[in-house]
């Protein structure tokens, strides 16, 4: 009978590569491609047009590509229209993909490419005025 010995070193290598393989696209795994982001307005129930086809009531929830920065247009009878960007930022999460220095290029580009390594602010305030 043959019995297989591992080294610590060996194990601890074996135990860095599946956890780095775990955390492969933290972004993605965590939150994926696509965020809910909510629109505010003062005054409220003020019409918004995001991206030119989803239409909404203040306050409103969208779910966003990540992929992409996207525009709205807010407006309200009596008040002036107010156009906006809404853009990303980068994920928190991309700093875990550090923790795995030995994948990371490989995590931060699986993230890049389906849109996982973006973010949203979770809330959008416009206020409108007359």
């Amino acid at each position: 009978m043959v019995h297989a010995v591992v080294s610590r070193r060996t194990g601890t290598w074996l135990l860095v590569g599946a956890l780095c393989g775990l955390l492969l696209g933290c972004g993605g795994m965590m939150h994926g491609d696509r965020q809910s982001v909510t629109v505010f307005t003062d005054p409220p129930e003020a019409a918004v047009l995001v991206d030119g086809r989803v239409h909404l009531t203040s306050p409103g929830r969208v779910t966003l590509s990540r992929n992409e920065d996207h525009t709205a247009r807010v407006e309200k009878d009596g008040y002036a229209p107010v156009d906006l960007r809404i853009e990303r930022s980068m994920s928190n999460w991309e700093y875990a993909n550090a923790a795995c220095l030995i994948f990371i290029y490989w995590c931060v580009k699986s993230d890049r490419e389906n849109g996982s390594y973006w973010t949203f602010d979770d809330e959008v305030h416009v206020d409108l005025s007359r």
